[in-house]
């Protein structure tokens, strides 16, 4: 009986202190079972006895997006291939149709905002120009994100105390100067940063070097193809009206892989809309010691319907004559699907032929950016 009277108590007082640990972990207290909350999202409790959660540093970066502010649009593949062969660093920030990527001026021995700013035109772009409030929380955010607390931008007063511009020579519209600022605490306090006192996306003004090196590179997509498609057009292509044109003679089997390969390129077969532009590729594909090249006209689809490569029919034509006297397109067989400019037709008419090794000249042509 004492063995069962004993057995009794220990298990009682096991009861109440597993009833006691599990009441101060907050199971029973809370009704329920204890669910893992995610770092950052559940409020802190504060009862007495128990001290407050630390405040977090004043340069930690912000958990929560800012109220209004808009996530920056993921890039397209397209825009994403553009970038890269652009030679924008991968680790950059896509927004609003631009592409933002920081540097460190130690590391790459810019001492000098001047020199920032020719380092950011040697890569086809300049340094940041920040216009806009979402412009500036997105950028800051993506300096966070990499520890980064400050970097120079593109605004500057060293042309003029106290007259501030963008690269560019643009007068600022929208800034973000932290109380105070800009103070100009030195005579070569002439460039803005984001301010390390704020931590929050302000701006100071301060001597390239003195706090940091780092800056801001900016691009703007449409230039980045612009000079994606120029990189792409030979260097002895003809250029009239805002259009290139190149030949070339690399083996291409067929009227359709000819067009692939200009479409490779960025460019397409071409297509001539008027005299001027008719006589000018003649001149340069006599220059260039061609008899023959191709241009982006066919009836392949429907035997004489002649349409150009962009779907269009066109306006201007200019057939010639062959040593017959026939006015071409004549058909002659089946196959004669193919526009080409020839030399035996003096004065660059045309004539419709076969796509065959000995003749697989053909013209490329590209619509150039606007400026």
């Amino acid at each position: 009986m004492r063995e069962v009277l004993r057995w009794i108590l220990r298990t009682a007082a096991v009861l109440a202190l597993a009833y006691i640990v599990l009441y101060f972990s907050g199971i029973l207290r809370r009704g329920g079972s204890a669910a893992v909350e995610p770092a950052g999202t559940g409020a802190a409790e504060e009862t007495a006895g128990e001290s407050a959660p630390e405040e977090p540093a004043a340069d930690a970066p912000s958990e929560e997006p800012d109220a209004g502010v808009k996530p920056a649009a993921e890039e397209t593949p397209d825009a994403a291939a553009a970038a890269v062969e652009a030679g924008i660093p991968e680790d950059r920030l896509s927004l609003n149709g631009n592409y933002y990527a920081v540097y460190t001026g130690d590391s790459l021995g810019i001492r000098t905002w001047e020199e920032a700013e020719a380092f950011c035109e040697e890569l086809g772009g300049h340094l940041a120009v920040i216009d806009a409030s979402q412009t500036n929380s997105e950028i800051f955010r993506y300096l966070q994100e990499r520890g980064i607390m400050t970097a120079f931008f593109g605004l500057s007063d060293a042309e003029q105390e106290g007259q501030w511009r963008w690269v560019g020579d643009s007068q600022p519209v929208y800034t973000n100067w932290a109380k105070g600022q800009p103070e100009a605490s030195s005579a070569e306090s002439d460039y803005a940063c984001f301010s390390t006192q704020t931590g929050d996306g302000q701006w100071c003004d301060a001597k390239f070097g003195y706090a940091t090196t780092r800056f801001l590179c900016q691009w703007n997509d449409n230039l980045i193809a612009s000079q994606t498609i120029l990189q792409d057009i030979p260097r002895d292509a003809m250029y009239l009206d805002g259009h290139a044109y190149c030949i070339f003679e690399n083996g291409m089997g067929s009227f359709y892989e000819a067009q692939q390969y200009c479409h490779s390129r960025g460019g397409e077969l071409a297509v001539i809309e008027s005299e001027e532009e008719n006589e000018a590729l003649y001149a340069y594909m006599v220059e260039r010691g061609v008899d023959m090249a191709f241009i982006g006209y066919s009836d392949s689809e429907k035997e004489g319907t002649w349409t150009w490569v962009d779907g269009s029919e066109g306006t201007f034509t200019d057939w010639g004559l062959n040593d017959r006297g026939q006015r071409q397109p004549n058909a002659d067989n089946a196959h004669e699907d193919w526009c080409l400019m020839t030399t035996t037709m003096r004065d660059g008419h045309w004539n419709d032929s076969q796509f065959t090794e000995e003749r697989q000249a053909y013209f490329c042509e590209w619509v150039l950016p606007e400026e």
